[in-house]
């Protein structure tokens, strides 16, 4: 088998899948679920194992679910925003200068408070209630977070015609996609959990 075996708890069951040469996912039901193996061997392919009347489809522990989803594009948002900023340095690396106009040698308060809440804070908050919120109203606060970033990310593009440096054509317009595609996943689970109710 080639790759690593990837491990996923689903309460009593523990999967364990993989990829073989050609590409085929395998995955199998492993004895200490008290589970008898695939009829197959160790390994079956398909898409579903069904046992006792669950299913439990491979395509959801990953990309297709948005517990793990929305996490990872509130880290993306986080590293996107630490790019952009370094970007912004790389004519020091050049011998160039990154100093504004009429600088005095001191942070603008506003800045600085624009900088932490927008690169660190805000974000952080948001991962905070995707990691550990269970209920529909940490979602709806997440999703006012994701937002409030998405509208952010649009205006910061601004920048790109007031002379923003080449590199961030990719960066910032990237950051502004992760954003929106951060509220339309919220917005689903807060959908889906409505309906669950």
């Amino acid at each position: 088998m080639i790759g690593k075996k990837l491990l996923a708890s689903f309460g009593e069951k523990i999967i364990t899948f993989g990829y073989c040469a050609d590409g085929k996912k395998l995955f199998s039901l492993r004895p200490n679920a008290n589970v008898p193996p695939a009829a197959s061997g160790k390994f079956s392919t398909g898409e579903d194992i069904c046992r006792e009347k669950q299913v439990v489809k491979l395509n959801i522990l990953l990309m297709n679910n948005s517990n793990f989803r929305i996490p990872l594009l509130w880290i993306m948002l986080m590293v996107g925003l630490t790019i952009h900023t370094s970007m912004d340095l790389l004519p020091l690396f050049c011998g160039g200068s990154v100093v504004m106009e009429n600088a005095t040698g001191e942070v603008p308060a506003w800045m600085a408070i624009l900088m932490s809440t927008f690169t660190y804070t805000v974000p952080f908050i948001g991962l905070l209630f995707s990691i550990y919120g269970k209920k529909r109203c940490d979602v709806i606060v997440g999703l006012a977070i994701a937002c409030l970033m998405a509208l952010f990310h649009i205006l910061h593009m601004a920048e790109l015609f007031m002379g923003a440096g080449m590199a961030q054509f990719f960066i910032m317009p990237l950051n502004a996609v992760i954003a929106v595609l951060l509220v339309i996943d919220l917005w689903n689970k807060q959908k889906s959990m409505k309906k669950g109710e």
